[in-house]
């Protein structure tokens, strides 16, 4: 018998002892070859998981949005840039908000203050306000009322606020806000969807401003920036736009100053959030 002979029937013999080793054991002890195979599966999911580039975590208290965790390469990949929130003196501009002329009927369910306002005059307006500045705004000047949002398609009426309780809230988390029109006015009836201008009289005032690269619109126009709460890690963050001016924007609510906000990077990590192409 040459060697190349010997040699096969060797490696042979060694294969079959291999095979007939490995089913005695997993005959006589199965929960060993369980145990190992379970231990290598368990290594890959981990490695796995080590290995993605991003994981996505619930927010408490925020439902619908969720914090966004990237790997550091993933970072690096992106480019993501931030920039601090600042804060500027703005000439504040004024914008018109809807609102609507209280009937009889409604001003029944509304707080005292309304209900004794409507005893002295026929026409109360309601508004909504959706942050903190734009209540201070609203609440500490006369404003003025137009059944257009148009100005040229009519007069306005000079209007004062009712002093109603801040925590006067709507279904939408909003506050509401009353005025009462000087006089009677025959175009401002009751149940007469209105627009009152917000902001005007005011000159200047302190504004966040973000970087309009970190900005962005949501399906249903809202606006967000993203917030870097620490290392690798996004939160999706509500802002209230007053103005755009060139790449500066300019916030009535936003995140605290100093806040890092996402420039480079943002559409990427909004799409990574609703998992937008993943």
């Amino acid at each position: 018998m040459n060697y190349a002979m010997r040699s096969l029937l060797l490696a042979g013999g060694i294969a079959a002892a291999a095979m007939i080793a490995y089913l005695t054991i997993s005959l006589q002890f199965p929960h060993l070859i369980s145990n190992a195979v379970g231990a290598v599966t368990t290594d890959i999911a981990e490695s796995e998981k080590a290995a993605a580039p991003w994981t996505l975590e619930p927010i408490e208290g925020n439902p619908g949005i969720e914090r966004v965790i990237f790997s550091a390469k993933a970072v690096e990949r992106i480019d993501v840039k931030t920039v601090a929130v600042r804060e500027e003196k703005r000439t504040v501009r004024s914008r018109m908000i809807p609102g609507d002329v209280l009937t009889t009927a409604v001003a029944a369910a509304q707080p005292q203050s309304v209900q004794d306002a409507m005893k002295a005059s026929a026409t109360v307006v309601q508004v909504t306000l959706s942050g903190v500045e734009d209540l201070k705004s609203a609440t500490s000047q006369t404003l003025m009322v137009y059944a257009s949002p148009l100005k040229s398609a009519g007069a306005g009426a000079a209007a004062k606020p009712i002093n109603v309780p801040i925590t006067t809230k709507n279904a939408d988390g909003g506050t509401y806000a009353y005025f009462l029109v000087d006089g009677v006015v025959k175009d401002l009836k009751q149940s007469l969807h209105v627009w009152v201008e917000l902001g005007a009289g005011q000159t200047e005032a302190m504004r966040k401003i973000v970087p309009y690269a970190s900005m962005l619109y949501d399906a249903e126009g809202k606006t967000w920036t993203y917030v870097n709460t620490k290392p690798l890690t996004f939160e999706r963050t509500a802002i209230t736009v007053e103005s755009i001016e060139g790449d500066d924007v300019v916030l009535t609510e936003g995140p605290p100053l100093g806040t890092l906000v996402v420039t480079d990077g943002a559409v990427e990590i909004f799409g990574t959030e609703f998992k937008v192409g993943h």
